[in-house]
């Protein structure tokens, strides 16, 4: 299989849905043994697919074609993932409650918006690297101060004197959450955020 077809097989297995030729073009090509599996993990590892993958081999009747031992490892990917959810879904009710004695009602971005807004069936679905949320700018130095007191720190400075250039504050990292947290008070770039920021998204 060349790199192509492996990315069009990656696709194909993420498309499984209620298309039978799709399911049927899988299975023939794994029955025919054209998968370099080892190549496959690695594919879908990189692009942070790896438990999409599993839940679409799960639903489709899929898992016994593959080998057990692979079968084995994308089902403890996908538990990994749906804990690490889990206890991040907990992290941004924390950070909620917090934001809450503050009069903030923050804008959740990315992976967590979507796990937030259950865009997925699965809440092991999507595997989520950091917390992106959105505040208004007279609501993002405060909403910064309130993790930083809860013991998020920052691993590298940031001068109020900048505030004017900077489009989110530095990564806040938690000694013992999870996830980190990234304060943006820009959706965008700030030249565009005349066109589309937190006061328009929130009303």
């Amino acid at each position: 299989m060349t790199n192509n077809e492996l990315f069009y097989f990656l696709g194909h297995c993420l498309a499984l849905g209620e298309n039978q030729q799709i399911r049927q073009e899988v299975v023939a090509t794994i029955e025919q043994e054209q998968v370099n599996w080892k190549h496959l993990v690695r594919l879908a590892s990189n692009h942070l697919v790896l438990p999409a993958l599993y839940l679409r081999f799960k639903r489709h009747g899929i898992l016994h074609l593959l080998p057990a031992e692979l079968a084995e490892h994308l089902r403890m990917v996908y538990e990994l993932n749906l804990q690490r959810n889990t206890k991040i879904r907990a992290q941004i009710d924390t950070i909620n409650r917090l934001f809450a004695t503050a009069g903030i009602v923050p804008v959740y971005l990315k992976g967590a918006a979507n796990i937030l807004d259950d865009l997925y069936i699965d809440l092991g679905e999507r595997m989520l690297g950091d917390i992106d949320l959105l505040v208004s700018d007279e609501e993002f130095l405060t909403a910064a101060n309130i993790l930083k007191a809860e013991g998020y720190e920052h691993n590298y400075p940031f001068f109020e004197e900048e505030l004017a250039n900077t489009k989110h504050f530095p990564r806040l990292v938690h000694p013992v959450e999870l996830a980190d947290v990234e304060i943006h008070r820009s959706p965008v770039e700030l030249k565009l955020s005349e066109h589309f920021n937190y006061a328009i998204i929130a009303t």
